[in-house]
């Protein structure tokens, strides 16, 4: 066949296309797609992953001064995910929060050294990772979790000193928190 610069190499299609395809890939899903275009599924998943392959071969991530690490749930699963509190950008999400794996992931970091200050929440396992891994850089707490932490003791000892009184005394106390 001869060469035509306006077909992708790796697919029957044109270039034009392809592009469309990527860019849709990220707002639509892959059925969607599919259907709109005429092709398979799995034509739309290929060009996709393709695309994400080129992507990831193109982006450094440069390692942060101020690196944050926290968790979200996605399909009931934590996962541990990494940030540039500087830059406001995801650097990498983790499959799962254990520390060895963070641990991993913070040695994947070129120059290490180079983070002062990584913000975390109470869970054990991040600060023993970055103890081990990155120990000149200060840890901080995370405030929300302080904050949440500090009102359940407020909330206790509320409680507690509530029991203690009587009745007429409790009733003073209605609603003043």
């Amino acid at each position: 066949l001869e060469h035509l610069d306006d077909l992708d190499d790796h697919h029957r299609a044109t270039c034009r296309l392809i592009q469309w395809v990527q860019d849709k890939a990220l707002e639509r899903t892959f059925t969607s797609i599919a259907t709109e275009i005429g092709v398979d599924e799995s034509t739309i998943r290929n060009i996709f992953n393709r695309h994400v392959a080129d992507l990831e071969g193109s982006i450094v991530f440069a390692t942060p001064r101020w690196l944050g690490i926290d968790e979200l749930h996605l399909l009931g699963t934590p996962r541990c995910v990494l940030v540039n509190l500087e830059a406001k950008t995801l650097i990498d999400m983790l499959e799962g929060r254990k520390g060895p794996a963070v641990a991993r992931r913070l040695m994947a970091f070129e120059d290490r050294d180079k983070i002062e200050l990584v913000a975390i929440d109470m869970w054990t396992a991040y600060r023993d990772a970055v103890r081990g891994v990155l120990p000149k850089a200060v840890i901080v707490i995370d405030k929300f979790h302080v904050v949440r932490m500090a009102n359940g003791g407020v909330d206790r000892v509320r409680k507690r000193i509530r029991d203690e009184l009587t009745d007429r005394q409790r009733r003073t106390l209605m609603h003043d928190r």
